[in-house]
């Protein structure tokens, strides 16, 4: 992990620029959506955009769990504000 890197981290986490997308897990046999996993990123103009480098650099600076309860928190704040209901799968890269 570099100093600059250490520095896009805080600034990620000082104004909360992560970014939730959600990746529908679908049952083929029954034609429908299942749920959702819920895949964060970093901002796009970030070299911390990626979740494999944004979770080693926040694992590297030791805030790998408040990082992590951010990435469920998100996610499932998100999720609420949907008018149907759905299931929601986080997964780790750690």
């Amino acid at each position: 992990m570099t100093a600059q890197e250490a520095q896009w981290l805080n600034q990620i986490i000082a104004t909360e620029e992560l970014h939730v997308l959600f990746q529908p897990i679908v049952d083929a046999s029954q034609q429908a959506i299942y749920g959702y996993e819920a895949l964060i990123r970093g901002p796009k103009s970030s070299p911390l955009h990626s979740p494999l480098r944004l979770f080693d650099v926040a694992t590297k600076r030791g805030c790998w769990w408040s990082w992590t309860y951010s990435a469920v928190v998100w996610p499932s704040i998100d999720l609420q504000s949907w008018s149907y209901p759905a299931c929601c799968f986080l997964t780790s890269c750690r």
